[in-house]
């Protein structure tokens, strides 16, 4: 009697676990429906996410090594540039046309003096950012007198930019006897920064006006003065 009774408890065991793996089925197969249904969404989220900003672009790219040589004598750079002495190796003169910025704290000189190492000379010619015109009769002048005393100088403003570079491109124009325009891609094509305002460019052009009436002038006198010249009689043979 007794192996018949652990054989009928034995059914019922069997069959309520069969049941039971019966059911677990599909709910494993609901479980992973349910999982593809719920990363559908958040897959679809993702892709619409927008993609992160650019890094800010990094200004004055063009001086962040030091001050730049538009000719052997002549560099141009910023404020930067200008106050730190490690950047200055090859700079006898400083010539700063801005205002805003004040004079190094390093030992200074009037350019009619003779400059070291540890001390450069230096010039003013004071300038606002906006609205003021710049001083380049006089800078003309000055880059001549550093260039007869066999001094490299160093324009600079706050930025490099602007007022910096029409002196520099003026100064082009005036010793290569350039126009405006072979003078500015002359400076950009070494100094890629440079980009003068309205203001600054007007006052540009109007040099560049002047240089061209005085240069028409010059060759209407000259022609004038070969027209006045007697002409040779040939010798007839």
């Amino acid at each position: 009697m007794s192996p018949e009774l652990i054989t009928l408890t034995m059914i019922p065991a069997t069959t309520s676990s069969s049941l039971s793996i019966r059911r677990r089925k599909p709910m494993k197969q609901l479980r992973l429906s349910l999982s593809k249904d719920a990363t559908t969404p958040t897959t679809h989220k993702r892709q619409r996410l927008a993609p992160p900003p650019p890094p800010p672009p990094q200004n004055h790219i063009s001086y962040q090594n030091g001050p730049v040589a538009i000719l052997p004598y002549l560099y141009i750079g910023n404020e930067t540039n200008a106050h730190c002495l490690d950047q200055l190796d090859n700079i006898d003169c400083l010539l700063n046309v801005a205002t805003e910025v004040t004079k190094p704290s390093y030992t200074t000189y009037p350019w009619s003096k003779t400059n070291t190492a540890a001390a450069k000379g230096y010039y003013k010619l004071a300038t606002l950012q906006h609205g003021e015109t710049l001083r380049l009769a006089d800078a003309m002048r000055l880059l001549d007198e550093a260039k007869k005393r066999k001094k490299v100088v160093l324009v600079h403003c706050q930025c490099g930019v602007a007022r910096s570079a029409t002196v520099v491109i003026a100064y082009i124009m005036h010793s290569l006897h350039l126009s405006l325009h072979d003078a500015y891609a002359f400076v950009q094509r070494r100094a890629p920064a440079i980009g003068p305002n309205l203001a600054l460019l007007y006052q540009l052009q109007s040099l560049d006006q002047k240089k061209k009436n005085k240069d028409a002038s010059s060759s209407h006198r000259w022609n004038n003065t070969l027209e006045s010249q007697p002409r040779k009689r040939k010798l007839q043979c």
